[in-house]
Parts: C-alpha cells; sequence; structure tokens
C-alpha cells in the first residue's frame, strides 16, 4: 500500500502562539457518501477532525489508505467525540458491511472502490471510517467521517487522498466540527504525489505548501 507523508513545520513564534491560544494542529480528510434505500442522494458526511495533535517545531505524519468500517449511537453535536460502538477489522472495498445484533458482519455486492455500510440495527446510528495514522512516531486511530444511517438503509462511503490542514480548539481527533476553516490548507495527495512539506505563517495562523514530493512513474 501507498504511504502518504505530510512534514509541517512551525517556527518558535508560532508555537508560542498556537500554544497560549490553547490550540493544536487538525487535518480533515474530504470523503463522500451516498444514502437511501436506492443511494440516490449524495451527501457530504459531518466534519470530523481525524488526526488532532499539539505540535513542535517539526512534525510528521504518515498513513496508508487502510479503513475499518464503525457505527456510533454519539449524537453528532459539534465538540462531540464520537465513540465507536461497533468496529470492523480492516475493510475492504467492493463488500458490504452489515450491523446486526451488535455487530458487523461483511458480505460481497458492494461497490468497487467504496465502503458500503447497512444499518440493519437501529435508528439514532451514524457510520463512517476510522483510519490510523502515526503522528510524530505514536500511532494514532479516530474517525475521519461520520453520516446519519436509518434503520434498513446504508451509506455508500467514498474516501479520498484530499486532506485539510489548520488549528483547532479542540483536543481529540474523531472530534465533530461546526465547519472546515475556509482558511485551511487543502492538500490533494496521489499515488504521484504521496508527501508533503507545510510552513506555518505567523502572521496569519494559517498553513501553506512549501514543496512536494512527486513519485516519478
Amino acid at each position: 500500500m501507498t504511504t502518504y507523508e505530510i512534514n509541517i513545520t512551525i517556527d518558535p513564534t508560532g508555537l508560542t502562539s498556537i500554544y497560549n491560544a490553547k490550540q493544536s494542529v487538525a487535518l480533515f480528510k474530504s470523503v463522500q457518501s451516498t444514502v437511501g434505500l436506492n443511494h440516490a442522494q449524495t451527501t457530504t458526511p459531518c466534519p470530523i477532525a481525524w488526526v488532532v495533535f499539539q505540535p513542535f517545531a517539526t512534525n510528521v505524519v504518515t498513513w496508508i489508505e487502510s479503513y475499518c468500517v464503525y457505527a456510533s449511537t454519539t449524537h453528532l453535536t459539534t465538540g462531540a467525540v464520537i465513540f465507536l460502538t461497533a468496529l470492523t477489522s480492516p475493510a475492504q472495498t467492493g463488500q458490504v458491511y452489515t450491523l446486526q445484533y451488535g455487530s458487523f458482519t461483511v458480505a460481497s455486492g458492494g461497490v468497487i472502490g467504496a465502503f458500503t455500510a447497512e444499518n440493519q440495527a437501529s435508528n439514532g446510528l451514524s457510520f463512517g471510517l476510522v483510519q490510523q495514522a502515526t503522528v510524530n512516531n505514536v500511532p494514532v486511530s479516530a474517525p475521519l467521517s461520520a453520516q446519519p444511517v436509518l434503520y434498513n438503509q446504508s451509506a455508500i462511503i467514498t474516501p479520498s487522498a484530499t486532506l485539510s490542514v489548520f488549528l483547532t480548539s479542540v483536543s481529540a481527533g474523531g472530534t465533530v466540527l461546526d465547519r472546515v476553516p475556509p482558511s485551511a490548507l487543502t492538500v490533494n495527495l496521489t499515488s504521484q504525489l504521496q508527501s508533503v512539506a507545510v510552513g506555518f505563517s505567523d502572521a496569519n495562523n494559517t498553513f501553506y505548501l512549501e514543496s512536494v514530493n512527486e513519485r516519478v512513474p
């Protein structure tokens, strides 16, 4: 599997400002989903702060494109940290993951390139993807999306390698956001663009792209 990497550099002035404001660095990962009996409704899942950490001068975040499907009873209100009620082992695209009797079962028949989560448990549940990353050599794992799914319906969830980097007042990965700030830096990673270097502007407290490391085919 492809390993992606973001290197974030922050100078002492920026670090002092971030810590004094009691903020952290957050990564948000873009996800699309379709929901309903016939999946005719395309939605943007609730924004979730996937990776959240207190920074150092040099920070390295790495991950591979491996996911688990989860279900949660957490109400998707701003500031809520998602509690995982049920979780699959590493999931495969093209499969259907059905929650029933408190746990997931898996069967074929899903959409290639996406993860299908089916709710056969009850109303009031949300479904999404969990992904692991390594932040400054420390492994972390948290939800990166959340989508309400009614009983007897399902969601087709399609992740991407597009990320947003920004400062946040939340302190934990898997926290529900009201929105991704418009000042966030968007990074579009691909199999040819696997690594980027990101800097921090002390003047406006935002991140910017310094350089990219493109893979030569």
